[in-house]
């Protein structure tokens, strides 16, 4: 699995664990409602309690992008797409309904509400929340929508579904501090449970449209940048709302000793992150050197290599899997007749006529598929000369592209030679068989006198061995 694979993976597991933690707030508020206990809508006494059109509104939204915002089945894609269409309905209702004056007793789903708490409107959501849905929905039509994408439209979502995690986060931090947005006024303030699902719902909606979106990755990859803000923006959002909390309960103390331990504390936690990063990007600095030094090296070394191999009086150049020239050597261009930036780009068979042609090409196939070096001998017609050509396949595994190089060694001096001492050979082949086929003949003849003097009498003349 590369890095960008395992990023993605990792990024999918974030988000979902965000959206899923934005399905329980959901359930849990409408069961409560439905009880009438308000434990989790109201957490603090005296704030307002989730509406129940809020916490439908979260549920659509978080169990269809659960269900089908990964899937590549685009009937179930389209169920994430209608509860956005529906949830964007009615918040464009209902802040249409802020607008005008109107309050519509539908939207407490037939629950038994309180219509205030502690003199505040109960029950009805804010129009904040509504314009926060609308961002949220708005984001996932640009992304599942069937009409082509391009990456504008997921950075715009990206950015819309960061939008609802800032308005959530400014939210919550205005509970920690003890000053609620909207209190005291004519307008539905922000829940604090609602503000909460929506720091989950942004987050996880932000991160569920990929590596390549707008800010997510300014946050990914081995850069210095992303590793700092890895590093800092989690903290920087964790000290705020540990700050705001403990200012909250420790409210009676000494305002300027606890401003100070807390600036001690940021500053020396701070210390530790950025010393902690550095380290650890001095050392793939240093690592990132050594491989560098290597490679030099080892390039250099292969320079040498080639500039020899080019030198020689051997043909050698290298071609693509077209058979187009990339690179060749003195010797070839003096053999083809023209300057090499006449060559280089250019096709074998703008050199070659098609039968030669045809055969290159079958040599390059075959080496390109099977990876392996393969070799084949021709006899050129332009100077009637014997060649051996070896191909040589490079693969590059980065792009899954293959190269050939071609080494062309003239061999007409071996040829001939070859076929000298195989002439010679089969004259000397000939020569044997004709001598033995005499010394047959001869053996032949002696035995036949030996027969003719044994008839008459007497004695045989030869003395035949075998």
């Amino acid at each position: 699995m590369n890095d960008e694979a395992r990023s993605e993976l990792t990024l999918k597991r974030i988000s979902q664990l965000n959206l899923i933690v934005t399905l329980v707030i959901s359930i849990l508020s409408l069961v409560e409602w439905a009880s009438g206990v308000t434990i989790l809508t109201n957490m603090v006494k005296g704030y307002i309690p989730v509406a129940p059109s809020t916490s439908l509104c979260f549920f659509l939204l978080s169990a269809s992008c659960l269900a089908s915002f990964h899937s590549k089945n685009f009937p179930q894609r389209m169920i994430a797409i209608f509860c956005a269409y529906l949830v964007l309905l009615i918040c464009l209702i209902l802040l249409v309904s802020f607008i005008t004056g109107i309050r519509f007793e539908t939207e407490h789903w037939g629950l038994s509400v309180n219509k205030y708490v502690h003199m505040k409107l109960s029950g009805h959501m804010s129009h904040i929340t509504a314009v926060n849905f609308i961002m949220a929905a708005s984001g996932i039509l640009l992304v599942l929508s069937p009409v082509k994408k391009v990456q504008l439209s997921e950075n715009i979502a990206c950015i819309l579904e960061m939008g609802v995690l800032a308005v959530g986060f400014i939210v919550v931090v205005g509970y920690l501090y003890g000053t609620p947005l909207l209190y005291g006024g004519n307008l539905v303030p922000v829940a604090l449970p609602t503000a909460i699902a929506f720091v989950f719902l942004g987050a996880g909606l932000t991160l569920a449209f990929g590596p390549h979106a707008l800010p997510v990755k300014y946050f990914l990859g081995p850069s210095v940048r992303s590793r700092i803000m890895r590093a800092l923006y989690p903290f920087l959002l964790a000290y705020f709302l540990v700050v705001a909390l403990v200012d909250r309960i420790f409210i009676l103390w000494n305002h300027p000793l606890m401003s100070a331990l807390e600036t001690i504390l940021s500053v020396t936690i701070v210390g530790i992150i950025i010393t902690k990063t550095a380290r650890g990007i001095g050392s793939e600095v240093d690592r990132a050197n050594v491989e560098r030094d290597e490679k030099e090296a080892a390039l250099k070394e292969s320079e040498e290599q080639l500039r020899v191999l080019a030198s020689t009086v051997d043909l050698m150049y290298l071609v693509d899997q077209d058979c187009r020239y990339l690179f060749l050597n003195d010797a070839y261009a003096k053999r083809i007749g023209l300057a090499k930036d006449q060559i280089i780009g250019r096709q074998f068979a703008d050199f070659h006529n098609e039968k030669s042609s045809q055969i290159f090409y079958d040599c390059v196939r075959q080496a390109c598929e099977t990876r392996l070096p393969y070799q084949y001998e021709h006899l050129s017609v332009r100077n009637n000369r014997y060649f051996l050509r070896t191909f040589s396949p490079i693969y590059d595994a980065r792009n899954g592209n293959t190269v050939v190089t071609v080494v062309s060694k003239d061999i007409t001096d071996q040829k001939l030679a070859e076929e000298k001492l195989k002439k010679s050979l089969d004259e000397l082949i000939r020569f044997n068989e004709v001598t033995v086929d005499r010394e047959l003949r001869v053996i032949e003849l002696k035995k036949e006198i030996n027969a003719l003097l044994k008839k008459s009498g007497e004695p045989a003349k030869y003395n035949i061995i075998g």
